[in-house]
């Protein structure tokens, strides 16, 4: 049985922190962010305006991050206080996708262009946004099945140990975050940006995912050379009429890597039994 002491330290491990920021003062912010966003559109000399709303948005997230969990990378850590590669993966394609239709939609505004919403945008571009967010949606099914399975109680100590020999946590609080095989932490104050590269059960998340990898690698890749072809579409002279095209070798590129990462969700590497 856990001490007074101990009982009081897990209770306040689980605890929000204070919050530095009041829901009014985050929505200020964001308020502000965006009308900053927009004079940096308008002024800014063209291509270097898409990086300034690209940053802006981003200072957005943060800032919402902080008003709910006191932590700029809060929007990234999931329902088991972890740093999770699918928030990551959505977060990162809505900032760079929104930010160069909003600069676009800017510099036509500025330049009194009729219908300055009339922005052609590539249909291969909401394939993208599909496969991240439906990325999302069955890797939390797949995780979902095994919040049912019970680690085999051979091998449940064992792993246990194995897990406060890495983390430090201790094994009662490792063995009670244990959502079926899968790994959690106790707060989300816990939450590490390496979890995107670490195994999600008990039985592999002290070691390297190789399929997480493999997503991270392709989609920092991908999501550089977009950037790229937006900023130069964009610097170029000229009204912008229209996003980046994808061509198909970038939308195959992205779904194998997506596809890579579910499968290497489906096996499950830990010993159990079905509940």
């Amino acid at each position: 049985m856990p001490t007074p002491a101990q009982s009081k330290e897990k209770v306040e491990a689980v605890l929000p922190l204070p919050r530095k920021w009041s829901s009014i003062m985050v929505a200020a912010h964001i308020v502000l962010a965006f009308a900053v966003a927009f004079i940096a559109a308008w002024l800014l000399h063209p291509g270097y305006n898409l990086i300034a709303v690209l940053v802006i948005e981003a200072y957005v997230i943060a800032v919402i991050g902080l008003g709910k969990m006191n932590n700029i990378f809060g929007i990234f850590i999931n329902e088991r206080n972890l740093m999770s590669l699918s928030r990551l993966q959505v977060v990162v394609w809505t900032l760079l996708i929104t930010s160069s239709f909003f600069t676009v939609f800017v510099e036509r505004l500025a330049s009194a262009t009729a219908d300055p919403l009339n922005i052609e945008v590539d249909p291969s571009l909401w394939t993208l946004m599909g496969i991240s967010v439906s990325s999302a949606l069955f890797g939390a099914m797949i995780q979902n099945t095994k919040k049912n399975r019970t680690v085999d109680i051979e091998l449940k100590n064992t792993l246990i140990r194995k897990a406060d020999a890495a983390y430090g946590q201790g094994e009662d609080q490792i063995a009670e975050n244990l959502q079926g095989t899968l790994f959690a932490n106790t707060s989300y104050t816990e939450a590490r940006f390496t979890d995107i590269f670490e195994g999600e059960e008990i039985q592999n998340h002290a070691y390297i995912d190789i399929a997480k990898v493999q997503m991270f690698i392709f989609s920092a890749i991908t999501f550089i050379a977009y950037f790229a072809a937006a900023f130069s579409l964009i610097h170029k002279a000229g009204v912008p009429t229209q996003l980046p095209i994808l061509n198909d070798q970038f939308l195959a590129l992205i779904g194998v890597s997506h596809g890579g990462y579910l499968i290497g969700k489906i096996p499950n590497y830990t010993k159990s039994t079905p509940e």
